[in-house]
């Protein structure tokens, strides 16, 4: 059975990456489904009977684990007096608990041994990298897994990720994740967002050196031969292609190997038109997204 109704419970010394967490969270369920205190506490409710009900209308127990939530003893440093009584409660509720590593304390089987009873038995998420880098994917994906039971393709669950990220405009968040894979092996999908990525960070395509402006072009246009490169791939494909030959050879007259502006617009009318969620996967790859569009899809 799918676990639909969350509640954080975390130190207010983490508060910073709660939130942080608490947000990626409400980007893939829905926000009232989640309960946050800061946000989920209004003014002029009575704590405690707040916290309370919500534990009883939760499904499973997120518990950010630190020194500071959990405890550590080779810092000296005792639990959190709301959390444990949050975890004491959730035991009692016999509610599924999910622990997450912010800082390595689970890591290192240093926190609370009063805690250890109730959070041992559940094997914890690494949220470490989700603080050094802000990436909160690494984070979310076996967290939703665990959830609705059920484990997805480490490779689908880095492409809807990436997704994701280019769709909200997080282009950082993208090339990190681009540079941090060796895409040979990814579906068409996944390679051809990843060059839009690599020209979301470029300051000016005009100012590409050949070679490397040559190289996105290639890339491209390999992927359209790719057996899983369907027609919307192929339509993101020439979208791209089409951005590099306006911006960058057509005024720099340079001949594209991938073929003209023109004979490559041609090629994509042929295609189903791009639906608006598709193009904002793209939009930061063009310089002058308006007057781009215009010619591309209106000349």
């Amino acid at each position: 059975m799918a676990l639909t109704k969350l509640f954080i419970s975390f130190s207010s010394k983490d508060a910073d990456y709660a939130r942080a967490f608490y947000l990626a969270l409400c980007d893939v369920m829905a926000p009232a489904n989640v309960f946050f205190a800061p946000v989920s506490i209004q003014a002029g409710e009575r704590y405690f009977e707040r916290i309370m009900q919500a534990l009883n209308d939760s499904d499973a127990l997120v518990v950010l684990s630190s020194a500071h939530s959990v405890g550590c003893q080779l810092a000296n440093q005792p639990p959190s007096k709301h959390v444990m009584r949050e975890i004491k409660a959730a035991d009692d509720l016999d509610m599924p608990m999910f622990p997450i590593d912010i800082d390595g304390v689970l890591g290192r089987d240093s926190y609370d041994p009063g805690l250890r009873y109730f959070l041992g038995p559940a094997q914890y998420i690494n949220g470490r990298s989700a603080r050094e880098f802000g990436q909160f994917g690494p984070v979310l994906e076996p967290l939703l897994a665990k959830l609705t039971g059920q484990q997805r393709d480490e490779k689908a669950v880095w492409l809807d990720t990436l997704q994701r990220h280019l769709a909200n405009g997080h282009y950082c968040d993208a090339v990190a994740m681009v540079k941090s894979v060796c895409l040979d092996s990814y579906p068409a999908r996944a390679r051809i967002l990843a060059v839009a990525a690599k020209l979301a960070e470029c300051e000016r395509l005009l100012l590409l050196t050949a070679n490397v402006a040559e190289s996105f072009s290639q890339q491209l246009s390999a992927v359209l031969t790719a057996p899983d490169c369907g027609d919307a791939e192929r339509a993101l494909a020439y979208y791209l292609l089409g951005v590099l030959a306006y911006e960058y050879f057509r005024p720099n007259v340079i001949k594209s190997p991938a073929g003209s502006f023109d004979d490559l617009r041609r090629q994509a009318m042929a295609l189903p038109r791009m639906p608006l969620a598709e193009k904002k996967l793209v939009r930061a790859a063009s310089d002058d997204f308006r007057r781009f569009e215009s010619e591309w899809f209106f000349a």
